[in-house]
């Protein structure tokens, strides 16, 4: 489960990058389309909240006219900036989409991948030491003491093992919290009388293990 939800954070943070490339290269498209020039405003009409603007400008020695709809105010004969497309000038506008929205996306797209990515590798080097743990280290059967339901208001109750070995060398008692599971491991250890666990156990340093909860499942 927390492979999955790891690949489809990444994934996330993939097509937030996707998102962001394609809304800078529409972005800088625009901006390569549009030429801007300074043009008159020749007529004015108010239709409900919304303002339709006649500008004429020159451009090439030729005369252009066009009308814009807009919510801002303007009066006849002010001056102002439009953007005009090249292949097209009587096509205009009052302002171009800008880049932040592709910025935004990138900087989230960054973030999420990283997080995905930092989880990524975290899970696999736990998969390692697991690994390294299994063939290296020391194999005992430790007795199941509890089973734990970790914060239960979170809708999935995660559980939790645990185990205690008693060391016949030292005589002393040696304790194992397991991982998080989503399996009712309640439910499984009491209905099969589950009484013991395989924890692996570095032998250089005891704090190191890993307890099995796949050896309980049958």
């Amino acid at each position: 489960m927390k492979k999955k939800l790891n690949i489809v954070i990444s994934l996330i943070g993939v097509i937030l990058l996707v998102l962001g490339y394609l809304e800078y290269n529409k972005y800088h498209n625009e901006q390569n389309s549009y030429g801007v020039v300074e043009a008159t405003i020749n007529e004015v009409k108010v239709n409900g909240d919304r303002t339709i603007v006649g500008f004429e400008f020159l451009l090439n020695e030729n005369y252009y006219f066009t009308s814009i709809t807009t919510e801002e105010s303007f009066e006849v004969g002010d001056k102002a900036k439009i953007f005009y497309l090249k292949n097209n000038p009587e096509s205009c506008k009052l302002s171009l989409m800008t880049a932040t929205k592709a910025f935004m996306y990138f900087i989230c797209g960054i973030l999420i991948f990283l997080l995905g990515f930092v989880m990524v590798v975290k899970r696999f080097l736990i998969n390692i030491r697991i690994k390294h743990l299994k063939k290296k280290g020391l194999l005992v059967k430790a007795t199941i003491q509890e089973v734990l339901v970790v914060n239960k208001n979170r809708g999935k109750n995660p559980y939790k093992i645990r185990a205690c070995y008693n060391n016949p060398q030292d005589n002393k008692n040696y304790f194992f919290v397991s991982e998080e599971e989503e399996t009712d491991l309640k439910d499984l250890v009491s209905k099969n009388n589950i009484q013991y666990i395989n924890v692996y156990i570095n032998k250089k340093n005891t704090d190191d293990y890993y307890v099995d909860i796949e050896s309980i499942k049958l």
